[in-house]
C-alpha cells in the first residue's frame, strides 16, 4: 500500500512538472511533412493539417498546415509562407475537419485511399479525438 501511494505522489510531481514547464498541446497538436506543428508558434494560424494528393494519390507523408480546410476543388488554400509555392498549388479538394484539427477527404474514393495507406482507422480515430476533446477536463483534473 505504501509503495502504490508512493507511485501516485511521484506520478502527482511528474505531472506538475510537466504541465508547469512543458507545452501539453504538442501532444496532439498535427504535424506537417516538415515537421512543424500545425498550430503552434509561427504556424499558430494554420491549425488544420491536410493530406495533399499527388497524381490521385495520397501519400501518407505528403501533409501541409493549413488556414481551414477546402470546402471544394475550387477552393484557394492559404499555406505558410516558408513552404516551398509547388507545394501548395492546386491542392484543394473537398474536405472537411474532425477532431477541429485535421482535413479528412469528403469523397469516398480518396477517404478509402487514405484508410488503406495506413493513416489510421478513421471511426476509431474521429471517436477518440471526440471523446478526448469532451473529457480532456475530467482527465487532466
Amino acid at each position: 500500500c505504501i509503495l502504490f501511494l508512493c507511485f501516485w505522489a511521484g506520478f502527482a510531481v511528474v505531472a506538475d512538472y510537466g504541465f508547469k514547464n512543458g507545452d501539453p498541446e504538442l501532444l496532439v497538436a498535427p504535424y506537417d511533412q516538415f515537421g512543424n506543428n500545425c498550430g503552434i508558434g509561427a504556424f499558430n494560424s494554420f491549425p488544420k493539417l491536410f493530406w495533399i494528393l499527388e497524381n490521385g494519390e495520397i501519400k501518407i507523408n505528403n501533409t501541409v498546415c493549413l488556414e481551414s480546410c477546402p470546402q471544394s476543388d475550387q477552393d484557394s488554400v492559404n499555406c505558410p509562407t516558408s513552404y516551398p509555392v509547388e507545394t501548395c498549388q492546386d491542392i484543394a479538394y473537398k474536405s472537411y475537419t474532425i477532431a477541429g484539427r485535421i482535413c479528412l477527404p469528403d469523397s469516398s474514393d480518396t477517404l478509402e485511399k487514405l484508410t488503406e495507406s495506413g493513416a489510421f482507422e478513421l471511426a476509431s480515430l474521429d471517436k477518440v479525438f471526440n471523446d478526448l476533446r469532451v473529457t480532456w477536463n475530467t482527465i487532466v483534473f
